[in-house]
């Protein structure tokens, strides 16, 4: 028996951890990424990227699930034509998923019936993001990670202008980023210097395994972003136990409290970016608040971000929506 279908073209990472991961908790679904092979049979039919969805979709008769990464609405709500496809789409939805408050009040904005909203986390897998204790050592250079596309919006650039603030004034410390894309080229092309002294080191694309590793053998995680919804790989570095840095933009501020389990500065200054990085390369937050940090992002993790534990919720109340149709 088939419980649902996904249907994305674009084969999104998202995507398909959600599909693995209503695999894991018993949930039987086909991915689909061409839609003239979209088995309907199913009544439950997940629909990602949803500006992306063809509308003939909807000449069929199914319960329609929207899900949102945030950047589906939020590059549709600054021209009319964007608001009146979103709205277009909502119309045919039974259920629209998004991860934070923030786009919960742009959906509505733009036509979305709030009881048809279900807002949650799409969280980690944390079997597979486990908690790493961490040694920290005086001795080392202090390691700092990012995994964000070198994309507009991402932030990339604040965090390249960060270190070479940092490097002017002599401090030991490396920048490690994996991920490809469209402005890594020209800026590693305006930074080559910050290359070859060793303070920055690219790592490419990398598998979820290799991510991890990265995750746990660097001492602070650093994603700059902009606009975003509420990040994966955030949730990700703490459930690993890597104190994260962020910018405090609202969809972060809904789960980092700073100082508490984790710290954010002001979003497009480099300037905050570098004060928080070379307090952390002085040791003024030392390495017991370091930890301390990381046990209490652990813990909001497991509690607010479980993808298992949210998706068994949500499939709870899907059925609930379904007996009362």
């Amino acid at each position: 028996m088939v419980d649902y279908s996904i249907f994305d073209k674009n084969k999104s990472n998202h995507s398909l951890r959600l599909h693995n991961c209503l695999k894991k908790i018993g949930y039987n679904g086909v991915f689909h990424s061409s839609f003239e092979t979209i088995d309907f049979q199913p009544r439950i039919i997940f629909l990602p990227e949803i500006d992306q969805i063809p509308q003939e979709i909807f000449t069929r008769s199914s319960f329609f699930i929207g899900v949102s990464w945030a950047f589906d609405i939020q590059r549709n709500l600054y021209s009319e034509e964007g608001r009146v496809l979103l709205s277009k789409v909502y119309n045919k939805l039974s259920l629209l998923i998004v991860d934070c408050f923030f786009y919960y009040e742009k959906a509505v904005e733009t036509g979305m019936r709030a009881e048809r909203i279900w807002r949650m986390p799409y969280g980690v897998d944390l079997d597979t993001y486990s908690f790493f204790n961490k040694c920290y050592s005086k001795s080392n250079p202090f390691v700092f990670y990012s995994n964000r596309k070198w994309e507009r919006g991402y932030g990339q650039d604040y965090i390249l202008e960060a270190a070479r603030l940092l490097f002017q004034e002599g401090k030991e410390f490396k920048v490690v980023f994996s991920n490809s894309g469209g402005t890594l080229n020209s800026l590693m092309s305006r930074d080559a210097d910050l290359i070859e002294a060793g303070v920055i080191e690219l790592r490419g694309v990398v598998t979820e395994e290799q991510n991890r590793n990265l995750l746990k053998s660097s001492d602070c995680y650093i994603s700059a972003s902009t606009q975003d919804g509420l990040s994966v790989s955030i949730l990700e570095s703490m459930a690993t136990g890597t104190p994260v840095i962020a910018s405090g933009i609202d969809q972060n501020r809904e789960f980092i409290m700073n100082g508490e389990n984790g710290f954010l500065y002001s979003p497009n200054s480099s300037q905050e970016l570098a004060s928080l990085m070379r307090n952390l390369i002085d040791a003024k937050y030392n390495t017991g608040t370091l930890s301390e940090v990381a046990a209490r992002a652990r813990s909001f993790v497991e509690t607010h971000a479980d993808l298992k534990s949210n998706l068994r919720l949500l499939w709870s109340d899907i059925c609930e929506r379904l007996n009362f149709e």
